[in-house]
């Protein structure tokens, strides 16, 4: 039996908890007896140290890990790195650029505390596997090499990853999901959006669904939030609050349609095999609909106070392009993911090398 302890950045955002969960059904999937722990990486680890050193390996879950100050900042982990005597396994990693840009991929600097932190990964032997091709260019560019694309561990529902064909189709839509914009100053796009979806699917329930609301106490003093809240009762939409939790997405799970914000419910949707239309806020989106050769939709022109004013145009005119393509692009995105997926499942074996 492997032990394994699961690194998770899950805290309140449904995202990091499917990127979580998705990563513990992938390693039981690869091997049969294995004994999973899951600890917050976001806590300082010094406490702990010979816990993590009882296990067999640790795994860095998914997640914008390659910022530039990531750690000890944002990641405490141990402040002695040497401490950490048992290999350390990656699987699905990212950074978080605001642009997939040439200038801000190769002016993304690692700090030199972080690129310690990612060395002391690397001892281990095994490659970073990153989410996207945009992370690996910079951190080409931050002199580390030996790095492998496998996606991220929640492109991978292991029960749909052999199905190439849509679930419903444009004239079949019935429920129709909005995820929310992670920046409060977005939420007016997200009424025009409703009043595009409202003239084009007459008869379509529709959800907002928000992946990391705050708590009651503090959505009181975002203005944003109450306004938003009162235009979508004037619309008739019911609002979702999903998040702390994976299993809280089985909202899209009967969903013919998703439109929205979140990068995590496009790829849930696209992993359950729906309809699904990213608006890309950050690199992370675009990263996504790079690799699987989607049509790119962004809700900044350049930066966040360049606002795309033809938003809804492009909405509009990706729907439209779906059914003139007879749901090609996004079957040929399916067929992708199914292609990353071996080499998802082929990184994670080369762990048999510890067994």
């Amino acid at each position: 039996m492997i032990k394994i302890i699961v690194m998770s950045g899950a805290v309140g955002n449904a995202g990091d908890f499917l990127i979580v969960k998705r990563t513990i059904e992938l390693l039981n999937y690869c091997f049969n007896n294995c004994m999973i722990e899951v600890i917050n990486r976001l806590q300082p680890c010094d406490n702990i140290i010979d816990k993590l050193n009882s296990a067999d390996v640790l795994v860095w879950a998914g997640g914008p890990l390659f910022q530039p100050n990531i750690y000890p900042s944002g990641i405490p982990f141990v402040n002695d790195l040497n401490k950490i005597t048992i290999p350390q396994f990656t699987i699905g990693l990212g950074w978080k650029g605001q642009n997939f840009r040439d200038k801000d991929v190769y002016n993304y600097k690692l700090s030199e505390k972080t690129l310690e932190f990612i060395n002391k990964i690397q001892e281990s032997g095994f490659p970073i596997a990153c989410r996207d091709f945009f992370t690996i260019r910079m951190l080409k560019n931050n002199n580390v090499d030996n790095c492998n694309m496998v996606g991220c561990p929640a492109w991978y529902n292991i029960e749909k990853v052999g199905q190439l064909e849509v679930n419903k189709k444009i004239e079949e839509i019935k429920k129709i999901c909005i995820s929310d914009p992670w920046r409060y100053s977005s939420y007016y796009q997200v009424i025009e959006l409703i009043e595009l979806l409202k003239r084009r699917f007459t008869k379509a329930k529709i959800y907002f669904v928000y992946h990391h609301i705050l708590n009651e106490c503090e959505i009181e003093k975002f203005q944003e939030v109450q306004i938003l809240e009162q235009k979508l009762k004037n619309y008739d939409i019911q609002s979702v609050n999903i998040s702390g939790s994976a299993e809280k997405l089985c909202i899209y799970d009967d969903c013919d349609l998703h439109i929205g914000w979140r990068v995590h419910a496009h790829i849930y949707n696209m992993s359950m095999r729906n309809l699904s239309i990213l608006i890309e806020e950050d690199a992370r989106g675009g990263g996504y609909n790079e690799i699987v050769g989607m049509q790119s939709i962004k809700a900044y022109e350049n930066d966040l106070s360049d606002k795309n004013l033809y938003l809804n145009k492009a909405i509009d005119d990706a729907i439209d392009r779906i059914i003139q393509t007879d749901y090609f692009e996004i079957e040929k995105a399916f067929y992708i993911i199914s292609k990353y997926f071996n080499r998802m499942r082929n990184h994670i074996l080369s762990l048999q090398s510890l067994i």
